[in-house]
């Protein structure tokens, strides 16, 4: 009687232990498939199309003359649209592109006409890298940044917290927010 009852725990043994496994052998519902770690973070999308590349180097080549870089850029433009023709872009499609960074460049520089203090030191250092790669035959829009994911605490995370959040700023109607208005809408 004890060989048999070794014999069915020796068969039996394997097959727990596969399951446990997670083998594919077994059916997958087992504590082998249940995962405690966090799935990968996905990377970030890029959307490198025609479009948003001619929206990336007309608006880049707008910010770089706002902000006095020495380059040309109509050659730029010429470069853009050649290497365009090049990767594929349809030759029906390149009149829209040109189009789109037509309207991004001119979009964008009668957008930072006005602005004086347009070129802080922060957006002269991105400008320049986005400069910089479009002069060397580098299209692609700027990869997005991915936010650090914060630990909100749940569900109610934050909810008894208090107003810490909320612009205490002037009373609606005061003096001090007819300014506030007026430095908002550029006047």
């Amino acid at each position: 009687m004890t060989t048999t009852i070794r014999t069915l725990a020796a068969a039996i043994l394997p097959l727990a232990l596969a399951g446990c496994a997670g083998s594919t052998a077994l059916p997958s519902l087992s504590t082998g498939s249940v995962s405690a770690s966090a799935p990968p973070a996905a990377a970030p999308v890029q959307n490198n199309t025609p479009t948003t590349r001619a929206l990336q180097v007309g608006s880049t080549s707008a910010r770089a003359a706002k902000c006095g870089f020495n380059f040309d850029p109509v050659r730029l433009k010429a470069q853009f649209m050649a290497s365009e023709t090049t990767i594929g872009t349809p030759v029906a499609d390149l009149g829209k592109v040109e189009k789109v960074y037509d309207v991004a460049v001119n979009g964008i520089s009668r957008g930072v006409a006005e602005k004086q203090d347009y070129c802080t030191e922060g957006k002269t250092k991105e400008i320049k890298e986005d400069l910089t790669r479009h002069l060397a035959g580098d299209y692609s829009p700027r990869p997005t940044k991915v936010a650090e994911a914060k630990d909100d605490g749940g569900i109610f995370g934050g909810f008894f917290d208090g107003d810490a959040d909320v612009d205490n700023g002037p009373k609606i109607g005061t003096p001090e927010w007819w300014e506030k208005q007026k430095e908002k809408s550029g006047k």
